[in-house]
């Protein structure tokens, strides 16, 4: 995912890595506990209810509006990628999974209290509003992407239509001093089309079979990442991205499969529930001045969280497999600017180490909309190729990505 010199506050930074905390994924892919749901259920319209009861109790007329204009916002793009987007939910009950509505009523409601009242009671909101994320993936109701995506754009069109109570600037407006830490939250999403996805578990003894071969209920399937970074001295930028993958397929082995300490039968249909999650936490030095020519080289270390579930009709066979591996990469960004407002970037990150490798590159134009927005549409290519003694498993994704940048 592309990195920006646009910037945010500090006190969000944590309430950002507090989601991103959250959504590291859990062993269960579907939990029984109706209490997790409900709780997130009451927080999605709680949370909003309270920020607009706010205003009113503070007889904030200009928050009422703001907070109108917020939520309406928020509520029409969310609805509106949900009947353009179609992606199939994890239980297949519709095809209104992405984005997840639920999270984006509780972040639009905690990001209008932090953001208009201040983060005493902005922090515990967000705090609730990443439970509701949660909620909604352990209760099986929402892949990860679907959170991410209903945060963030809860989150962005808070702080575009959203001024602290009682000050005269939107924080937008107000240019952040040169020479001070430049904070700023990265938001994309898109159709990423599956090239392959070979599973083999354990590595020794499974059998290696590819869930391309199954029927695919989304192809292309949409995922989303968001990406905070900090630009310290112009030069020098530190940042962490969550950008999670996952997919629930159904299909047919042509031949017996051995995966974990089952074997699935040939001619069966198979269910399976694939997911990752890839969290990276990274550096990029500056090397030239980004006027026309922009080259940055870094490092960053991934984290990724693999979890597969094969099961049969009635879970007469089921397995799972799980696996965590951290992998170094180096990376590359190069940009030229064709004028103050747009710019063609190439990125790269990636590194290959005796059987493991993870190579996550794109190209696209970025449009500075002002000094504090930018959108860009690019191409990505995702190739992870990983082998441990529990878990092989290499998947590929060209994606077509969309995004938005914002500053504080």
């Amino acid at each position: 995912m592309k990195i920006f010199n646009h910037f945010i506050s500090t006190s969000h930074i944590g309430i950002i890595f507090l989601l991103s905390c959250l959504l590291i994924p859990f062993d269960s892919f579907a939990s029984d506990d109706e209490w997790i749901e409900k709780t997130g259920d009451v927080l999605q319209i709680a949370l909003p209810v309270g920020a607009g009861a706010t205003t009113l109790i503070l007889q904030d007329w200009e928050g009422s509006l703001q907070f109108a204009k917020t939520f309406a916002a928020s509520w029409a793009t969310v609805y509106g990628l949900k009947v353009l987007i179609g992606k199939m939910r994890p239980a297949s009950e519709n095809r209104l999974s992405h984005p997840s509505g639920h999270t984006m009523g509780a972040f639009a409601g905690a990001a209008f209290i932090d953001t208009r009242y201040g983060h005493t009671f902005g922090i515990p909101a967000y705090a609730l509003a990443a439970f509701t994320g949660w909620s909604r993936v352990y209760a099986d109701k929402h892949f990860f992407d679907d959170v991410v995506s209903g945060a963030s754009i809860s989150m962005l069109w808070t702080w575009f239509f959203t001024t602290p109570y009682g000050g005269e600037k939107k924080k937008s407006d107000v240019m952040v001093e040169r020479g001070k830490p430049l904070w700023s939250y990265n938001w994309d999403f898109g159709p990423a089309l599956l090239i392959r996805n070979e599973i083999r578990g354990p590595d020794a003894t499974g059998t290696l079979f590819d869930l391309n071969n199954f029927d695919k209920q989304d192809d292309p399937t949409t995922t989303s990442a968001a990406m905070i970074a900090v630009t310290i001295k112009e030069k020098h930028d530190f940042w962490v991205m969550i950008n999670p993958f996952e997919a629930r397929d159904q299909g047919k082995f042509t031949d017996p499969v051995q995966f974990g300490e089952e074997l699935f039968p040939a001619d069966s249909l198979i269910y399976s529930a694939w997911r990752l999650e890839d969290l990276r936490l990274g550096y990029d030095y500056s090397l030239m001045d980004p006027k026309t020519w922009e080259v940055r080289v870094g490092a960053s270390i991934a984290a990724l969280w693999t979890s597969i579930k094969l099961n049969t009709a009635n879970d007469e066979v089921y397995a799972q497999v799980k696996d965590f591996f951290m992998l170094p990469l180096a990376r590359l960004y190069l940009s030229y600017h064709f004028s103050e407002h747009f710019e063609l970037y190439i990125d790269a990150e990636g590194m290959a180490l005796s059987n493991d490798r993870l190579i996550d590159s794109g190209i696209g134009f970025n449009w500075f909309i002002n000094p504090h927005w930018s959108a860009w549409v690019g191409y990505r290519f995702y190739d992870k190729d990983i082998v441990t003694d529990d878990l092989y498993n290499r998947v590929s994704y060209n994606a077509l990505v969309f995004g938005v940048g914002h500053t504080f």
